[in-house]
């Protein structure tokens, strides 16, 4: 299924750009945000110098998190630049781990600002970002008449932007000159809904299937932003897949980022294994996403659309759920012909709104099926690990990840 969430990342100097991101935060994407909405596409705007603390600039994060959030709403990039070349990461401001992970930063420490750095990895280093990516220069009179925060700190940054903005203009990306801010509004919303119209057309509105699995990535996509922490918890999680445990658990209090977690994760692991169906549920994520019957119905939906199965799915509850055994079989089938794995996450499933004893729950799971599980303590995670024992009492463990 397409993916109908689409992350803009904004890219400029900071100082000098807040009256153009006033008006793309407060009219533009609302706007696009509008005419979207009967197509079922959300719009993600990606503005992260609002996010970031001065703490956390200070500890060198800013830039890994800039680089981390531009991968993520890759292939779509806005860069606006006006006389201003921005600040300039100390030597001594790359974190080794960084450096490791980004070698082409190495020869960039202590020479080029933050805007630049990310106009480099989004853009001029990267060819597969033509036809989404648009630049946008603003007038330099706009600056002149401005003075202060608008106009170059130094002759040397002068020269480093001038630089900057013919290398772009060389690049063969988009570069559109405007006069001030209105008119940026007025031409970015031009260009964009003539792209998203273009990619999501009203002739390709999704089926219910397609919108509900849509309102489940609506569910993911905050949780995503700015996701600090939590690396242990995705190595372990990662060892436990790689290692082929089929029952994962993730316990803990309310609020404690499981879903987080889990929505973080599973974006990752997709790109890493795209070969193995990822099925995500949160069980908070619509009003009928708790109904135990609306769970298993998207399961088995998702299991005959994976594997072209011409078999129908039952609209009787009770043989709707007696039948996820055999749907899970196919799901089996299907994988070990192909030797991979699903994995089916269920986020929050003590919110099941009825049968939390999981009378209905699979006590055998067989190869290539593989479950992640987030639920707090109580009747249902009880009733989960009960529901994995076998006849002679000793359970097939849930690897447990609190």
């Amino acid at each position: 299924m397409q993916n109908r969430s689409i992350r803009l990342f904004l890219s400029s100097t900071f100082r000098d750009f807040g009256e153009e991101r006033d008006l793309l935060v407060r009219q533009v994407f609302p706007a696009l945000r509008a005419r979207l909405k009967d197509r079922f596409v959300e719009l993600v705007d990606v503005d992260l110098r609002w996010g970031i603390t001065v703490e956390q600039a200070e500890r060198g994060e800013v830039l890994p998190i800039c680089l981390a959030e531009i991968d993520r709403a890759r292939p779509y990039f806005i860069g606006m630049l006006g006389e201003r070349y921005g600040w300039i990461p100390p030597s001594d401001g790359f974190a080794p781990d960084l450096i490791e992970r980004q070698p082409w930063l190495k020869k960039h420490q202590g020479g080029k600002s933050v805007t630049e750095l990310e106009i480099l990895h989004g853009v001029l280093n990267n060819r597969r970002m033509k036809g989404r990516t648009f630049f946008y220069f603003r007038s330099p009179g706009y600056a002149k008449a401005k003075g202060g925060e608008y106009v170059p700190a130094s002759p040397e940054d002068r020269d480093r932007q001038r630089d900057l903005k013919r290398r772009i203009q060389a690049s063969g990306y988009p570069v559109v000159g405007y006069r001030d801010p209105a008119s940026l509004a007025k031409r970015l919303e031009r260009d964009l809904w003539k792209l998203l119209d273009a990619e999501f057309p009203a002739s390709s509105v999704p089926d219910a299937f397609e919108r509900e699995a849509m309102r489940h990535e609506a569910y993911a996509t905050p949780r995503r932003r700015l996701y600090l922490g939590g690396e242990r918890y995705q190595a372990q999680l990662a060892s436990a897949l790689e290692s082929g445990e089929q029952r994962v658990v993730i316990e803990g209090a309310s609020g404690g980022g499981k879903s987080a977690l889990l929505a973080n994760f599973f974006e990752g692991y997709r790109k890493r294994q795209p070969k193995r169906p990822v099925h995500e549920h949160y069980l908070g994520a619509s009003a009928d996403a708790g109904d135990p019957h609306a769970l298993v119905r998207r399961l088995c939906e998702f299991i005959k659309r994976q594997t072209n199965s011409g078999e129908e799915i039952e609209s009787e509850p009770q043989k709707l759920m007696d039948s996820l055994p055999l749907w899970l079989a196919t799901a089996s089938a299907w994988a070990r012909k192909r030797k991979t794995r699903f994995v089916f996450v269920l986020d929050a499933l003590n919110s099941l709104t009825d049968q939390q004893d999981l009378r209905w729950w699979p006590a055998f799971l067989p190869q290539g099926v593989h479950f992640v599980v987030s639920c707090l303590h109580g009747p249902v995670l009880q009733a989960l690990k009960y529901k994995s024992q076998g006849l002679d009492g000793q359970s097939p463990r849930w690897k447990v990840i609190t």
